[in-house]
């Protein structure tokens, strides 16, 4: 109704305005044309919801909340259970408005819980009943990026900005803390208008930081995470944050004022204890970082740490070290990405026909496992990129596109862009990539693949190393 109003006084305020432009301009007949321009535009800006109530913040550090491990059956079972219980309990109210504020409160303070699951079912009921509610498809799209449902917490998140847009604190919160589940850090904008609105509140401070951390923005990083630790000194996720970003900024001994305090901590937490790690590198002090990083091995049953203590005494010129994690890395299936830091090591030793060895070593993924946040496909690109970075020469080069046949063939049924000077060499490249992903010793049967010269827009600009692939 609001809008609708704005709209007409837009509408008249024009009308005004261009019979008075016909009239030689009269005084009287502008200033309303102006002041019922001036209303539609104040109605049409009027904000369309005001929140009814607002949404939990929970403490920095604890909004991700992962369920135990359980089964598929499992899981359903335990959302039946919630289904049935909220039925029961909605039942009792008498009226559908009843019913609906019923399950949204059921669901906020599951949110408040961060019980993913339960406010997810909750909101879910209410929808059902209301299926406009803007605080059920808050609590719907907050729960489902919470169980990792991107696709939902999207759609719900574009059914609220269509219909009242993202302008009141809980509107501009909930979708916040949705995407900052989901690690979409393109949320900064809406966290950094929270911060500015209320100021007060840590959680918004830090979770800022962290979107600002991840889009590369240090300073303001360091800046908003101090601020949250100011706001809230107790919470250690915080504190760990601001340490992070310092040790990346390189400050090395405002880091340690915030992580020596926490050194009982930090035996009993991996993560903790790989700060630790990172922070007596930076000390230049070897023997410590290598306690630290008996005590990150301890506490990590899986190996994976392995490969970031790897890359950190790497990174720090400490080679033997990096080298002997590498190998536990080796041993523990990481195979791909150890070979990725022997390749390193050896780079740093000048070595490169050993770098290459390795990095071919590091294309065999059958069988192998990966960090958390790593893919085939982007280990691949790693690779082809640190290959073509080894090359010493830049020749002339054209581009081909390759097309594998389906099969067993390592990289079967995709289209390759190769670029070489020449299309022997382009094809020698594919067959050595090809053979090391394989894992054979004897080079592979690339007779069924197809070449064709690349379109105009996909040639190379500039000059290219010998030899240079991706898809």
């Amino acid at each position: 109704m609001v809008s609708f109003l704005g709209g007409t006084g837009l509408i008249v305020g024009l009308v005004l305005g261009v019979i008075g432009a016909i009239d030689g301009f009269p005084l009287d007949m502008m200033g309303a044309a102006a002041a019922a321009l001036a209303t539609g535009v104040v109605l049409v800006r009027h904000p369309r919801h005001r929140d009814r109530r607002p949404l939990p913040v929970p403490a920095y550090g604890t909004l991700l909340h992962p369920r135990p491990t359980e089964t598929q059956e499992q899981l359903a079972a335990a959302e039946e259970a919630i289904v049935a219980e909220l039925r029961a309990s909605a039942a009792r109210e008498r009226t559908r408005r009843a019913r609906v504020a019923l399950l949204v409160s059921v669901s906020y303070a599951a949110l408040q819980e961060r019980d993913y699951l339960r406010a997810h079912v909750s909101a879910r009921l209410a929808l059902e009943l209301k299926k406009t509610s803007i605080e059920a498809g808050l609590a719907y799209a907050i729960a489902a990026a919470g169980l990792g449902n991107a696709q939902q917490a999207h759609s719900r998140l574009g059914v609220i900005r269509r219909s009242v847009g993202l302008q009141t604190l809980a509107t501009k919160w909930g979708a916040a803390w949705a995407l900052s589940l989901l690690d979409d850090w393109d949320c900064e904008g809406l966290l950094q208008q929270l911060r500015d609105v209320r100021p007060e509140i840590a959680t918004f401070a830090s979770l800022l930081a962290l979107a600002q951390l991840h889009r590369h923005k240090l300073q303001s990083a360091i800046e908003n995470a101090a601020k949250g630790v100011a706001l809230e000194p107790a919470n250690r996720a915080s504190v760990l944050l601001l340490a992070h970003v310092l040790l990346l900024a390189g400050r090395a001994t405002d880091a340690a004022a915030r992580l020596d305090p926490l050194q009982d901590y930090a035996r009993t937490d991996a993560s903790t204890a790989f700060l630790m790690v990172r922070l007596r590198l930076m000390q230049r002090d070897t023997a410590g970082a290598l306690q630290w990083a008996g005590v990150v091995q301890g506490l990590d049953l899986d190996g994976a740490s392995l490969i970031a203590l790897g890359q950190a005494f790497g990174a720090a010129r400490l080679t033997e070290p990096a080298a002997t994690f590498f190998t536990a890395a080796a041993d523990a299936h990481f195979a791909p990405e150890a070979n990725i830091g022997f390749a390193v090591v050896a780079s740093l030793r000048g070595d490169r026909a050993g770098a290459r060895r390795q990095l071919l070593a590091a294309l065999k993924f059958e069988g192998a496992r990966l960090t958390r946040g790593q893919t085939i496909g982007s280990l691949f690109h790693e690779i082809l990129g640190r290959l073509n970075g080894l090359a010493e020469q830049r020749l002339d080069c054209t581009a081909w596109i390759a097309t594998v046949p389906a099969g067993s063939l390592a990289l079967a049924g995709r289209s390759i862009l190769v670029c070489a000077p020449s299309e022997s060499i382009a094809r020698a490249c594919l067959e050595t990539i090809v053979t090391a992903m394989q894992g054979s010793e004897s080079a592979a049967d690339l007779s069924g693949v197809t070449w064709r010269v690349a379109p105009k827009a996909q040639q190379p600009t500039g000059r290219c190393p010998r030899a240079c692939i991706g898809w």
